[in-house]
């Protein structure tokens, strides 16, 4: 009895890193050295996920830069005709937040990021941003600039960025209801 072309088809598709050999009947690639009936199907690639074309827009704030310490938020803007409604949850922790040299000479090079550990409770509120308005949304959370790699046990608010240097480049990416909007990004420069 031969199998449906659908099976066929699934079991053609194997992990083998990257060196393929027909199968017995020469209907499809099978992992180098494996037997054909122990041949494991290839995940199928993560979904690529859209840009983000609606109508909200973010811009990276950081209201303070002293000491080596930066407070951040994002202000919202809505660029269509139409009011926009979402819940989001409070404190405001949706993001991703990256950190990048500022200095030609250092290059692009990712900065580490130290988080500790944060357990708050949430809670739910209502975004209501008008037609071309903006919100600012404000976050619990300051970046500490410190060249120090020793995990910070004190306060969770407190972020840690691995660096000595006085300038930096943020960019953030932030999901407000399931849509992560585009990045937005910031050149920082602290006061030492």
């Amino acid at each position: 009895m031969r199998a449906p072309a659908a099976w066929l088809f699934i079991l053609a598709t194997v992990v083998g890193c990257g060196q393929t050999q027909p199968l017995r009947d020469g209907s499809g690639p099978v992992a180098r050295g494996a037997a054909p009936e122990h041949a494991v199907p290839t995940p199928p690639p993560p979904p690529r996920v859209p840009a983000y074309r609606g109508p909200l827009r973010c811009r990276l704030v950081t209201p303070s830069r002293a000491r080596r310490v930066i407070s951040f938020g994002f202000d919202i803007e809505n660029t269509s005709d139409q009011a926009f409604h979402a819940d989001i949850f409070e404190p405001f922790l949706d993001y991703r937040i990256t950190a990048t040299h500022a200095v030609l000479h250092v290059g692009d090079a990712q900065i580490e990021l130290r988080e500790p550990a944060l357990d708050v409770g949430l809670h739910a509120r209502a975004l209501d941003i008008p037609p071309h308005g903006t919100v600012r949304l404000v976050t619990p959370i300051v970046l500490k600039i410190d060249p120090s790699t020793a995990l910070s046990h004190g306060d969770p608010f407190v972020w840690t960025l691995v660096t000595d240097a006085t300038t930096v480049r943020l960019e953030a990416t932030i999901t407000i209801a399931s849509e992560a909007l585009a990045p937005c990004a910031e050149f920082v420069t602290v006061s030492p």
